[in-house]
């Protein structure tokens, strides 16, 4: 079972509570208008994030492939009213099966905006089963090529708002202050051996001192941490990659654990990774 967002973002109460900037929340009036525009309820876990962090995310900045994600609830909202027109003229009718969730900073021809999926299946095919969410309250987190509308296949960004939001914070607030980090990718096994990856990772990390972090349940991300809090790995879904491909970053002091992990991991899936930097 997922962990929810409120457990996430509870879990960094030093880094999140007394931020500068700090979270924001969007006030009801704004969530309602929202709404009313969509013509469904936003998702549970959506709800939360605005009324946490829905006018500013404070230290936390969320990303897609090459671009930057604006997620200010203001600046969706007006955004979707514009798509809303254009659904129309397209003839698309009914309730949507993603909603806008992040506005894409700067400018690529490859990058949309980051949408929640509302069924799952706008997931990548070879990840759908795998990410597919059993919650409808709690949905994908997905780039989509805005021109192409909200019916189409897009890029996974995370398994839920909840991993979203604790990617960028054991990223930031875990990871960043061991120093410099050991980053790349990791392409999960695929067939007989995949539904037994996470539990292999934790057994091959167990005797150099790594724990999963208790808020890691995530069906592609894992996040661990060493014993003496002075190393720890992440993986999330790369959206640069073809899935199934996660993101990797480990970063350790001395930064032999790191190099040791990595060495334990490697037999595990097909792995590249960089020498120094992020």
């Amino acid at each position: 079972m997922l962990p929810p967002l409120d457990q996430v973002c509870d879990a960094f109460p030093d880094h999140l509570a007394g931020a500068k900037p700090p979270c924001a929340p969007s006030p009801p009036a704004e969530i309602a208008a929202y709404e009313k525009a969509l013509g469904v309820p936003l998702p549970r876990e959506y709800r939360r994030f605005c009324e946490r962090m829905g006018r500013g995310t404070g230290p936390l900045s969320f990303s897609g492939a090459h671009v930057g994600l604006d997620t200010r609830l203001a600046e969706v909202s007006a955004a979707w009213e514009a798509k809303r027109s254009r659904r129309k003229r397209r003839g698309e009718t009914g309730p949507p099966k993603a909603i806008l969730f992040g506005l894409a900073i700067g400018t690529c021809q490859d990058c949309g905006p980051a949408f929640l999926d509302l069924t799952g299946d706008l997931a990548p095919r070879s990840v759908r089963a795998a990410v597919r969410p059993a919650d409808p309250g709690s949905p994908l987190v997905l780039q989509i090529d805005w021109w192409r509308g909200d019916r189409t296949e897009g890029t996974l960004l995370a398994e839920s708002l909840a991993a979203l939001v604790f990617a960028q914070a054991f990223e930031r607030f875990v990871l960043a202050p061991l120093g410099p980090a050991r980053a790349g990718s990791i392409t999960l096994p695929t067939g007989e051996r995949a539904p037994g990856f996470p539990a292999a990772l934790d057994a091959a990390l167990a005797p150099l001192g790594f724990e999963r972090h208790p808020l890691s349940r995530f069906p592609l991300a894992s996040h661990h941490v060493h014993a003496t809090g002075r190393a720890a790995i992440a993986m999330r879904p790369d959206p640069n990659c073809e899935p199934p491909t996660l993101r990797l970053v480990a970063a350790a002091s001395p930064r032999r654990l790191a190099d040791e992990a990595l060495e334990r991991i490697a037999p595990l899936a097909r792995m590249s990774v960089s020498a120094q930097g992020r």
